[in-house]
């Protein structure tokens, strides 16, 4: 069985792509900054799928060490990573000169950064 982890994976396209996931028999590994939405996530999509195919983790794509604990975490619950699809993002609204240095920050380190750390942390579990 194939194991993908998504991030941004409790709402919008993160979610969509998860039930696309299960739906074709993956098992997936749903990660985002909110546990208790991603618990509620997860009792939904029980409902629809089985649980043996859904875990969840915590985590902010844009620290390192959550990213490690993210495929750690994953590789305990499903033994292995054989995809992974980094669409967790934020964004900030309004025009460029209004945003401020430490907003940009922010949707830079999501969605950049945690792009390359949630890769650094998956990319070891793969055989090359």
């Amino acid at each position: 069985m194939q194991t993908v982890v998504i991030t941004g994976a409790t709402s919008g396209i993160g979610l969509a792509t998860t039930k696309k996931f299960l739906q074709n028999g993956w098992q997936v590994m749903l990660v985002a900054r909110n546990a208790t939405k991603g618990a509620q996530v997860v009792a939904d999509l029980t409902q629809d799928f089985d649980e043996k195919l859904i875990g969840f983790v915590a985590a902010d794509v844009s620290k390192e060490a959550d990213t490690k604990e993210m495929a750690k975490a994953t590789l305990e619950r499903f033994g292995g990573i054989d995809a992974l699809v980094n669409d967790a993002g934020i964004v900030v609204h309004g025009k460029v000169h209004e945003i401020s240095a430490d907003d940009w920050a922010k949707v830079f380190d999501i969605n950049v950064k945690g792009s390359y750390l949630a890769a650094k942390a998956v990319l070891p579990t793969r055989p090359c």
